[in-house]
């Protein structure tokens, strides 16, 4: 992976870095097109609002147990996202967090999740199939 730059402060990183911390900011890699897989290492707790919103190149995300919240818009906009894995630590699908992911055609939801809040799916053309599991409660 190349090194990669903040919409913050534009400073540069490397996803490697991220093993020291708990968290992923908001916003932290808006924009990056250098992103196009994304192995979250398990350190990682929390990812906020819009932390990798319009990485339009980013085709695959894989997030560990670890993880347990992913913000609002977290991948709004990644337009090349063709493969996203949840994992079971997560209990809501936040506002459009997957919103114009237009690359997108499955999606499974793992049974942990109670709800999905509103646009999650918007603009999300080429979605044929979603695994809706019972434990949903409010979508």
């Amino acid at each position: 992976m190349s090194n990669i730059f903040t919409s913050e402060d534009r400073k540069q990183y490397s996803l490697s870095e991220l093993e020291k911390y708990n968290g992923i900011d908001d916003e932290c890699f808006e924009g990056s097109t250098d992103l196009v897989e994304i192995n979250i290492p398990t350190s990682i707790e929390w990812i906020g609002d819009n932390c990798f919103k319009e990485c339009t190149r980013l085709t695959c995300v894989n997030i560990p147990t670890s993880v347990t919240s992913i913000g609002n818009g977290c991948f709004k906009g990644c337009s090349s996202l063709v493969t996203i894995n949840i994992p079971t630590s997560i209990s809501e699908i936040k506002y459009e967090s997957l919103s114009g992911c237009t690359s997108l055609v499955y999606f499974k939801i793992p049974i942990s999740i109670t709800s999905i809040e509103n646009g999650c799916f918007k603009n999300c053309f080429k979605l044929k199939k979603i695994n809706i599991p019972t434990s949903i409660k409010n979508w």
